[in-house]
């Protein structure tokens, strides 16, 4: 009988602890209505047209959107209700976290007030377009269409997917800040882990509306809660799997390389917490990412074969298959050309070569490159040739994929343009529509950040050389030392460079941005430790 009260006095706890916070409750009902109504501002959906099927699908989603977007506000004000609770209540802990989260996200609005409404380049204009009709872009990966849907409810502008970005950046940023707060003796060191956050490159991305822009935050997010709930010896719970779980499934759906993740986040966390957690848990936290991570990538790949079939996969391959298409031609080797020729018009692809264009520019300026009809047998081959052919010239291969990996610190567009005279039609467009006029020192800020004029010293800040150097040789000395849960977590982030090094589509900073973000992050914090310990031990 005793038992049972025990039980049942349990359960009853369980549930209080669950409890939806019903002023919270109420003001996320209330701003869901609203948003129907401050919707009109941005968005074209039409939540009552069934007159075909066309019509009927798009309202289906719509109301899909709608219903995700109040189960998001639920959980938003929930979040924000309990955070002024305890803040009221003088939670220490809860000041401290917003105090970090509130001088980055401060700093940050500084910045909008000079770069608003963003920094928009260019395939964010085709996101923003499907966005508002309530629908996905697959090529830059659904979920990025998901969060541009959910910020413009949350404010009706595309300025205002700037913010929601920031802030949930400040959030991750003000968590790790804290974090590393409560491991240190010098308290005041903390601010120091501000600089590597405040990197030029950083703060750019940070107003950059891409995937990548989140995503290395996510990573980040990953890779540390690994480290904090280790290094402090936090008691495993529920929660923590899920938290966990859920971003390994974000990473793996929403980066085409991040695929890896599947394996190394359940093999890193069996590792990491090998002494300290039953078998029960290893198996949940095992189970929970593949699940997540196979619902969510599932709706992705089913979109790549629907909207984009093999384009994407093409692009990955056309900037070292052209010097490769080139050499082969050089050699006379028609039969390993024939079936590029299949999928590819290797003749565009010479005519471009030889005047000293990337494969990559070739494949979008020249419509007729890629060719229509080809069979799934046919693509197979062309693959098959490809591969052939990095085996027969491996010399080009590796020469074209290093001076793409160098110098990978490009930045699409001068968005510095954005309100000029002259100004690409998309930028004249965007700010005409919504109304948008030049901030002040916007241009001059822009030009500051990304080193617009001086080529050399952008190339110097952006590179991401010194942050991959560091976490290479952090793995390695890791390895070394046997320390094992701390290398897959180091691993982890690691394991993509030669997955982007073998299939760059272009030499871009973005595409090793959470490489640079994590780098930089894992420096700072080993020079703030490094001078924690010695102040400690003068003392």
């Amino acid at each position: 009988m005793i038992i049972s009260q025990n039980n049942e006095q349990r359960s009853k706890v369980q549930l209080s602890k669950i409890q939806l916070n019903k002023v919270a409750l109420i003001l996320a009902v209330i701003h869901w209505v609203v948003s129907f109504a401050s919707d009109r501002l941005v968005f074209t959906y039409n939540l009552l047209d069934f007159s075909n099927l066309t019509t009927s699908v798009k309202t289906i989603l719509a109301w899909g959107a709608k219903l995700a977007f109040l189960v998001l506000l639920i959980i938003l004000w929930q979040f924000v209700v309990y955070l002024y609770l305890e803040y009221r209540n003088s939670n220490e802990k809860i000041k401290m976290y917003l105090r970090y989260t509130q001088i980055y996200f401060s700093i940050m609005v500084l910045f909008f007030v000079m770069l608003a409404p963003g920094l928009w380049r260019m395939d964010e204009f085709g996101i923003l377009k499907n966005a508002v009709n309530i629908l996905p872009v697959f090529w830059q990966g659904y979920l990025t269409s998901i969060f541009y849907i959910f910020a413009l409810m949350l404010l009706p502008s595309p300025a205002g997917i700037i913010i929601v970005q920031i802030g949930v950046i400040s959030l991750i940023v003000g968590y790790i800040i804290y974090k590393c707060s409560n491991l240190l003796h010098k308290k005041w060191l903390v601010y120091v882990m501000y600089i590597p956050f405040l990197l030029f490159p950083v703060i750019d991305s940070n107003f950059y509306p891409i995937r990548m822009s989140l995503y290395a935050f996510l990573e980040l997010l990953f890779a540390f809660e690994l480290f904090s709930i280790k290094y402090e010896n936090r008691e495993i719970k529920m929660k923590n799997i899920w938290l966990l779980a859920s971003l390994a499934g974000v990473l793996i759906c929403w980066r085409t390389e991040a695929i890896y993740y599947i394996v190394l986040a359940p093999v890193t966390f069996i590792i990491l917490f090998y002494k300290v957690t039953s078998r029960r848990v290893k198996i949940q936290f095992t189970l929970a990412t593949i699940i997540i991570s196979g619902l969510l990538t599932s709706v992705q790949l089913l979109g790549n074969k629907l909207v984009s079939g093999n384009q994407y996969e093409i692009t990955s391959v056309v900037l070292p298959i052209t010097p490769l298409v080139y050499e082969a031609t050089q050699n006379d080797d028609k039969q390993m050309l024939e079936p590029i020729n299949k999928v590819l018009d290797t003749e565009i692809l010479m005519k471009g070569y030889q005047e000293g264009k990337t494969g990559i520019a070739i494949y979008w300026s020249e419509s007729e490159l890629v060719k229509t009809g080809y069979s799934s047998e046919e693509f197979a081959n062309f693959k098959s040739a490809y591969y052939k052919l990095i085996m027969k010239y491996p010399g080009v291969f590796i020469k074209e994929r290093i001076e793409t990996f160098v110098g990978s610190t490009g930045i699409l567009n001068e968005t510095e343009n954005l309100f000029a005279d002259d100004a690409k039609d998309y930028y004249v467009n965007f700010r005409e529509t919504y109304h948008y006029s030049s901030p002040f020192l916007r241009s001059d800020t822009v030009k500051l950040l990304e080193f617009t004029d001086h080529e050399f010293v952008h190339n110097i800040f952006y590179s991401f050389l010194p942050q991959a150097l560091l976490l290479i040789g952090t793995c390695l000395v890791l390895l070394i030392k046997r320390n094992w849960g701390y290398f897959f977590i180091c691993a982890n982030v690691c394991a993509k460079i030669p997955l982007i090094f073998l299939t760059a589509p272009s030499r871009l900073f973005m595409y090793y941005y959470s490489i640079f973000l994590v780098g930089s992050v894992l420096f700072g914090m080993m020079i703030v430790f490094i001078i924690d310990i010695r102040l400690k031990n003068i003392k």
